[in-house]
């Protein structure tokens, strides 16, 4: 599959906007190498769709909204894979100490971006 083409100015815009992206991921989420990722996945739906739809008005918001939803996924996803590894664990009946606790906190952040990107999905928002 071939990548797609931008043009230099949409190309400098995610390059100048990417790090900024990333610090208020990081200001939520606080694991960077999941916020990293997010923001990777974020740029690549920016340069398949901006070319196609143009720009919106608010790039960085957009951004950030879209690496937010990634990271909600992200972390909805791996509390249910640790669920299912300690509904097994209970039912094995044996002790797994590499399984890690919930962090209540990073469950806290994703409720809140969920809610607010509901929203945002309900009003026709990317």
């Amino acid at each position: 599959m071939e990548s797609p083409r931008l043009d230099p100015v949409t190309e400098r815009l995610l390059r100048d906007l990417a790090p900024q992206v990333l610090g208020a991921l990081m200001h939520k989420f606080r694991d960077f190498a999941a916020c990293e990722d997010a923001v990777q996945e974020a740029l690549l739906a920016a340069a398949t769709q901006w070319p196609r739809d143009c720009i919106p008005d608010n790039p960085r918001g957009w951004l950030i909204r879209v690496a937010a939803w990634r990271m909600t996924d992200h972390v909805r996803s791996e509390l249910s894979r640790r669920k299912r590894e300690e509904k097994a664990h209970n039912q094995g009946g044996q002790r797994h100490s590499h399984l890690l606790p919930v962090n209540p906190a990073r469950l806290r952040a994703a409720s809140r971006w969920s809610t607010r990107s509901t929203m945002s999905r309900a009003s026709g928002m990317p």
